[in-house]
């Protein structure tokens, strides 16, 4: 799926003698056609790493009729030393108050250190409204016994996949791991006659627990590249993390999950 653009300036700020980095304030873009920001972080918290960085996202598609649709989001991700995480995603173009389209910015904030969930939208005529939620520790998963349940059948055989090691990468000055994963949707699964496979290439920087750059080659959605670029490893600025000061807080605090449900 492509989406229109919302693309930032990038800005380093590092004062005298401090390894604090600051991201830029918001600046809008003309609304264009362009592929969704994505993140990129581990699938694991990740402690004394901190970084800044630009994430680049480009998407090429060709249409039966051959229709060339590609577009390109520029966001932007920061992680302090306790794991917090800051992530943006675009969100394409919305029309404004003045009937007028302009770019629109999803923001998520993920704190480990006191378990909630930030997340609010700049741009578009979206409420000024941070979502909070409370996500408490999952409790001990109880030991079930019993019949296992079986898994449905499938009218046919499901979609396999095949993995193998790439050769490592420098990206940006980083060392990455690369690895190759190839998703066969076999003949009839979605109606297709013929198998497809969908192939995706990761390079991970394991010391920063975070994948520089993904690529996907989808015959049918086409082709997304999303890369870590102006990379800056040092404590980004405090206030990155915290919600703009004339957004109204909404609090939610859902209920501890229970194995075996």
């Amino acid at each position: 799926m492509v989406n229109k653009a919302l693309a930032w300036t990038a800005i380093a700020v590092a004062a005298a003698g401090s390894a604090t980095i600051s991201l830029p304030a918001q600046t809008s873009s003309a609304c264009g056609v362009t592929a969704m920001g994505a993140s990129l972080y581990g699938p694991y918290p990740h402690t004394n790493a901190p970084f800044s960085a630009t994430v680049e996202t480009t998407h090429q598609q060709k249409l039966v009729n051959g229709t060339n649709i590609s577009g390109q989001a520029i966001t932007h991700q920061a992680r302090d030393s306790e794991g917090r995480t800051r992530n943006e995603m675009s969100m394409g173009c919305t029309i404004g108050p003045d009937g007028q389209p302009q770019s629109a910015l999803r923001v998520e904030i993920q704190d480990p250190v006191n378990h909630t969930i930030m997340e609010w939208t700049v741009g578009g005529q979206q409420p000024k409204v941070v979502r909070i939620l409370h996500t408490p520790e999952p409790k001990p998963v109880p030991v079930r016994t019993g019949q296992p349940r079986m898994a449905p059948t499938q009218p046919h055989r499901p979609p396999t996949i095949h993995n193998e090691k790439l050769d490592d990468r420098i990206i940006d000055g980083i060392t990455t791991e690369g690895s190759r994963s190839v998703r066969t949707i076999p003949t009839g699964f979605e109606g297709n006659d013929q198998p497809i496979d969908v192939v995706t290439e990761l390079w991970i920087a394991r010391d920063l627990g975070l994948i520089m750059l993904e690529t996907t080659d989808d015959p049918v959605n086409g082709q997304t590249r999303v890369e870590v670029t102006d990379l800056k490893q040092g404590e980004p600025d405090p206030s990155l993390f915290q919600p703009p000061p004339d957004y109204k807080l909404e609090e939610q605090i859902t209920q501890p999950a229970v194995g075996g449900q």
